[in-house]
């Protein structure tokens, strides 16, 4: 057998210590890994806000702000559309923000006039979402909020004239049979 066999544990344990040691670097780098990423979002939804903060404030010639939009996308497949115009000089800029987390989403965002504001958030698979608005009011606006969760929902909203509007709609689909939303104002 083994002339040594305390050698024999010693060498065994030495294997062992090499491993734990590999193992706990290992952990530390996925750890790392983990935490650098979740700066990284940090930074980046700063960097968002940020941006929001500098268009709401700042202001050409006219008075009118900017149209600005943010899309962030997670996943694979995902499709975003945003369209936005204002034209009126007493109309301030539009806001449309898009989050997709997950595979085959669609949202498409369409705004005319100025002062609305729209935002499309999507967490699952193969949802369709659109919104579209136009107001032709002087200081009115629209406002739209799709929320989306499961698989598989379809939800529509439309908004036109002058009237001042504000639609939300939270749809969970977790059945995959989810029957169609469409909201229509005129």
């Amino acid at each position: 057998m083994n002339a040594n066999p305390r050698y024999h544990c010693s060498n065994n344990l030495g294997i062992t210590f090499h491993r734990r040691i590999l193992l706990g670097a290992l952990f530390l780098a996925t750890t790392m890994a983990y935490a650098n990423e979740n700066e990284q979002r940090l930074l980046e939804r700063a960097r968002i806000t940020q941006y929001i903060e500098e268009q709401q404030q700042q202001v050409n010639g006219n008075n009118d702000r900017s149209n600005a939009s943010i899309i962030e996308q997670i996943g694979n497949n995902n499709n975003a559309n945003v369209m936005q115009s204002y034209s009126a000089s007493f109309q301030t800029g539009n806001f449309a923000f898009i989050r997709q987390k997950g595979n085959q989403n669609t949202a498409t965002i369409s705004q005319w006039g100025g002062n609305n504001k729209a935002s499309i958030w999507q967490d699952g698979n193969q949802h369709n979402a659109s919104i579209s608005q136009q107001n032709d009011s002087f200081s009115l606006d629209f406002n739209a909020d799709i929320r989306q969760f499961g698989n598989s929902s379809d939800i529509h909203i439309s908004q036109s004239g002058s009237d001042q509007r504000s639609i939300s709609i939270e749809h969970h689909a977790y059945s995959g049979s989810a029957q169609p939303i469409t909201v229509e104002t005129h």
